[in-house]
């Protein structure tokens, strides 16, 4: 491995670059900042579980249980996505709203409500 990368740096890389490599047209970076986007929910992994009679679904062996909200007592027999972010958490969707939270041992999250002061 340490020949192979050696020749990489010594002779390979130094004649690919002096055969193709072009001068940029602007000494200008391209990159524009993100602005009003969910990275998290965008750069994550998205997977459909099915909603049993039960109101869970299953994800990593863990059984996730969907609580009750003021919009639906159950989300049985539907498909949803759950979120896996790259620290473990992993969230379930319905449509755009988020349902609830796990913690990566499949424990729900529950967020506090924050009171106006």
């Amino acid at each position: 491995m340490t020949l192979a990368n050696r020749y990489l740096e010594k002779r390979f890389w130094p004649d690919f670059n002096r055969r193709f490599m072009v001068e940029a047209c602007e000494a200008v970076e391209a990159f524009v900042p993100v602005l009003n986007a969910d990275l998290d929910n965008i750069l994550c992994v998205q997977v459909g579980r099915y909603v049993g009679k039960d109101n869970c679904v299953s994800y990593h062996g863990h059984p996730l249980q969907i609580p009750q909200d003021r919009t639906r007592r159950s989300y049985a027999k539907t498909t949803v996505p759950i979120h896996e972010y790259e620290d473990g958490r992993c969230a379930i969707f319905h449509g755009p709203r988020c349902l609830t939270h796990y913690d990566e041992l499949g424990n729900q999250i529950i967020e506090k409500k924050k009171v106006a002061a």
